[in-house]
């Protein structure tokens, strides 16, 4: 019985159950395991929470550039994620404004640069009346159209600063400044859900703020949609005997969105949605890396073993291929490459740094071959007559799968911070006018996003300097994160495959 249960050789089911068994006992080992599948499983969920791709600059945004997380606001209300729509807020530049009045004789509109507000100009609309001719219908507007090139956020608010001064016979009742938003012919609404009208008194500014309801927000913003507001000055005076004048001086209109139009993370500085950007970055992150480790391994694999197992002149020339590759600056001459080579893809990414990333596998795997060839039961295989092909992948190969198992770890780690810093290289090339165009990406499209083009977004457009952290501290973690996972995982595999490690492991 003893020679029996000596002799008695495990299957692979009972073999994976002890593996398992073992790996669970290696604490680092399981935590870069949850690391990995919470990336994996951000990559499966990014096109069900995020069905449009957020891309990296020339998409529709979800609200408003640079807007901060929407959970600040719980904490502070002064970092309320709030931006503005409008093109132009304070009237300053070309507004395309479009003036009217019922009674040109009495009404008037003007930008005006002496009534300013946060240093910028405003528009001034009002009336004056000398001979009693003015009857309680008269208004003046002004109309502004623009197109709304944001995803639809729930819960817009309307902010409008507004100065209002009076004279002769009329007071803060003669007159009803007002906000108007056009709604489509086709939703049948009250009125009320989008004509705002509020009450201004003299001599200081005011800020209007007004809701519009979700749902009708939803019908009204959303992107290629033109917006029309209306803001003017109605007259409410019944008596026709009253003289005077009334100016009313607009500022600073705004158009924000909150909460729901900014989700967990905030926006960049074009306005897309930096949770999403992060969920995406997975695929592209997660692609490179698992193919470069597998391909880098493979490779390594195939020629440490045939080095140590040949000899001879053939081992001499492997290594010495391999110690060119490993003199090799790794990055610098990648990113000579995307230069030189315009509108490289990921594939030619993964094939350059698998050769240039092999040799550190091969001679690893082929230290150990070296080693394994000399012992007893490899001599016993040779001398039973047992071809090359049967030691090689029966004897040799599974000896050896401990170095390659966690060099795919480390391997897959480091694809993953040499693709980040090619990343932050290529967002700058793309928007350098003077060193590439957006036709001519070093090896990403110009609109695909991985976590290293975010952090060079952040960097170069000044996110870091104007603590904005939103954009550049959660793409750095995750890629963090991503790394040690894999060299966690790989600290797990080793412990567990190696019989020492294993059995210190098991003690413990």
């Amino acid at each position: 019985m003893s020679r029996q249960k000596l002799r008695y050789r495990k299957t692979r089911k009972e073999r994976l159950i002890q593996f398992l068994k073992d790996f669970r006992r290696v604490k680092f080992g399981v935590i870069g395991l949850i690391i990995l599948s919470g990336f994996f499983a951000m990559a499966l969920l990014a096109p069900i929470l995020f069905p449009v791709y957020p891309g990296l600059r020339f998409v529709y945004g979800v609200g408003p550039n640079a807007s901060p997380p929407a959970w600040q606001a719980f904490f502070d209300p002064l970092w309320a994620p709030t931006g503005n729509y409008v093109p132009d807020p304070y009237f300053y530049g070309d507004t395309n404004l479009e003036f009217n009045t019922s009674n040109p004789d009495v009404g008037f509109f003007s930008y005006d640069e002496n009534e300013v507000y946060f240093g910028n100009q405003s528009v001034r609309l009002g009336f004056i009346d000398s001979d009693d001719s003015m009857a309680f219908h008269e208004n003046v507007s002004a109309k502004m159209a623009f197109p709304f090139s944001y995803r639809a956020p729930a819960n817009i608010r309307i902010n409008l600063a507004m100065k209002s001064l009076f004279s002769g016979n009329f007071t803060k009742y003669s007159f009803l400044p007002y906000v108007r938003i056009d709604v489509p012919e086709h939703i049948n609404v009250d009125s009320r859900f989008h004509h705002f009208t509020f009450l201004t008194y003299a001599d200081y500014w005011e800020i209007y703020e007004g809701y519009i309801p979700e749902f009708l927000s939803f019908f009204i913003f959303k992107p290629g949609a033109e917006i029309k507001m209306e803001f003017g000055v109605k007259l409410v005076e019944s008596d026709p005997n009253c003289t005077g004048m009334i100016e009313v001086w607009f500022d600073k209109m705004e158009i924000l969105g909150e909460r729901k139009a900014y989700g967990l993370l905030g926006t960049t500085q074009y306005g897309n949605d930096v949770l999403a950007q992060i969920f995406w970055s997975t695929h592209v992150t997660i692609f490179i890396a698992v193919c470069t480790a597998v391909l880098t391994s493979v490779i390594g694999l195939a020629v440490g073993v045939t080095a140590g197992y040949v000899g001879g002149f053939l081992d001499e020339l492997l290594m010495g291929i391999s110690t060119f590759f490993l003199i090799i600056p790794v990055i610098p001459v990648l990113m000579v490459l995307m230069v030189l080579l315009q509108g490289a893809s990921y594939s030619f990414l993964i094939l350059i740094l698998s050769i240039l990333w092999w040799p550190r596998t091969a001679r690893m795997v082929r230290s150990q071959v070296l080693v394994e060839k000399e012992k007893l039961y490899v001599e016993s295989a040779r001398a039973s007559g047992a071809s090359s092909f049967y030691i090689i992948f029966r004897t040799l190969v599974p000896s050896v799968m401990t170095i390659f198992f966690v060099q795919f770890a480390l391997t897959a780690a480091t694809a993953v911070v040499i693709e980040a810093n090619l990343g932050f290289f290529d967002y700058l090339h793309n928007f350098d006018e003077w060193r590439g165009t957006v036709d001519s990406p070093l090896f990403l499209p110009i609109n695909y996003v991985s976590w290293g083009r975010m952090l060079g977004a952040a960097y170069y457009n000044g996110a870091i300097s104007g603590g904005e952290w939103w954009l550049f501290v959660p793409a750095g973690l995750c890629l963090t994160l991503f790394a040690l996972g894999w060299v966690f995982f790989g600290h797990g595999i080793n412990t567990v495959m190696n019989p020492k490690l294993r059995l210190l492991q098991r003690k413990r």
